[in-house]
């Protein structure tokens, strides 16, 4: 086995891969409509919207959402005013039938697109203004009966100690996502002459309890797909792992994002990465139709493997835990880690292999985390396609400008020879490998 580690700038290999990059079609752009000439203006920071702006950024973001998706039966539910722990203004927009977005104001462009999940704010009274948002760092709501703010994902109260490092990961953040101003968008809200006859927005404007019209129902959740211009091969089984991977309710997400790396490399690349024993015990074939139901890995996995007391981690968690979990079995495969300020995501992508692109932590304390998520796809404008890691949250489009400063990437290069096993099994008892193969008929 070969490691290559770049940390801190210290590049003592560098990865070379002949697998070539996944074709895809590159979607089309849908334009804003009706967008004049757009004169550049010095960016003023807010500390409200107006409702003609917040109507604005529903408009650009139901053209982002019909545009990654290249579907135009969305439309507006409901948005609102969320700011993060610096008070920076974010607003999040909500679709009918499913999908949200989160808009960063003071950079004209969205964090995160989510087109086929259900917003995590779902159950929150967006007037109370008490929503906080930190982009790779969760979403919170303020409990007024404890008077603490609560994670959304988990529940979980959060300690003032942890709001003051949000806040400062807060300011990181936008600071890192001025960097890169979309202008026009920036004048397209705050312009009254564009926004001023709402005529088509509310008619795109359906209640998610009732309603019809144009757009209601016409999204399908289970067959709907986002195409990057660069994506691994394969890229299909994260895009419809709805479920097929270990919870993330004790805050192991890169536990979780690793065991579907191990998956993926086991079940496409070559099998071996899981023992036979391991791999009746953990992995679960898939009987539905392939290249749209993928294998299950069970939900007990991280902590069979690597133990109970597991929770959050740290980039550097992944190797030790990939070489734990490897020990003793004849596959050959490489280490690739980036920390901190000298990260990049774009490379494993290219080379055909996804990454775990992780969130804020501090490189000399593993107790201070946050996010980490599977990257398959890169977009053309430096977008990234993500699987969350949350049921429903498999083809999330995320700024990555957040976390270039903040976080790091880990990648696992297979560098075996492929290795056939059955993972599919269709109606008729047939069994395919991962690789598309039959193996009985």
């Amino acid at each position: 086995m070969i490691d290559y580690l770049i940390l801190l700038g210290l590049v003592s290999s560098s990865l070379t891969s002949g697998i070539k990059p996944a074709d895809s079609n590159v979607f089309k752009k849908i334009p804003l409509q009706n967008v004049p000439s757009i004169i550049p203006s010095k960016l003023n920071s807010k500390s409200s919207l107006s409702q003609k702006e917040l109507a604005n950024v529903e408009l650009i973001m139901l053209n982002e959402v019909m545009k990654y998706t290249q579907n135009s039966s969305y439309s507006i539910s409901r948005s609102g005013v969320l700011k993060d722990f610096d008070d920076n203004l974010f607003v999040l927009v909500e679709f009918n039938p499913i999908g949200y977005g989160i808009y960063c104001v003071d950079s004209g462009d969205f964090t995160e697109l989510s087109p086929f999940a259900e917003s995590p704010y779902k159950n929150c009274n967006l007037t109370t203004n008490s929503q906080k948002y930190v982009f790779m760092g969760g979403y919170y709501d303020k409990n007024y009966v404890t008077g603490n703010f609560q994670d959304l994902q988990n529940q979980k109260n959060i300690q003032q100690t942890e709001i003051t490092k949000l806040k400062e990961f807060s300011k990181n953040t936008i600071s890192l996502l001025k960097k890169e101003i979309k202008q026009d968008n920036i004048q397209f809200m705050s312009d009254n002459t564009i926004g001023h006859d709402l005529t088509s927005l509310n008619n795109k404007r359906k209640s998610k309890s009732g309603g019809s019209g144009e757009g209601t129902g016409n999204v399908d959740f289970n067959s709907s797909i986002v195409k990057a211009e660069i994506e691994v091969p394969y890229s299909w089984y994260f895009k419809y792992n709805n479920d097929g991977f270990p919870r993330n309710s004790t805050d192991i997400c890169g536990y979780t994002a690793l065991s579907m790396i191990l998956t993926y490399h086991e079940v496409f690349r070559s099998a071996g990465y899981f023992s036979s024993s391991e791999s009746r015990r953990f992995i679960t074939p898939s009987r539905g139709e392939y290249g749209k139901s993928v294998p299950t890995i069970s939900n007990d996995f991280p902590n069979q493997v690597w133990g109970n007391s597991i929770g959050g981690s740290v980039l550097g968690d992944m190797k030790k835990a990939v070489d734990d979990f490897m020990e003793g079995k004849n596959k050959s495969y490489s280490h690739y880690v980036y920390y901190s300020m000298f990260s990049t995501i774009e490379d494993p992508i290219k080379d055909g292999f996804p990454a775990i692109y992780f969130g804020k932590f501090n490189l000399f304390s593993s107790s201070d985390y946050n996010h980490a998520v599977v990257v398959y796809g890169v977009f053309d404008n430096g977008k990234l396609l993500c699987h969350w890691g949350w049921r429903g949250d498999t083809q999330v489009i995320i700024n990555k400008l957040g976390l270039f400063n903040e976080g790091g990437v880990y990648a696992l290069y297979n560098n075996s020879y492929h290795e056939h096993k059955t993972y599919f099994i269709n109606s008729l008892g047939w069994e395919r490998c991962g690789c598309g193969v039959f193996l009985t008929c």
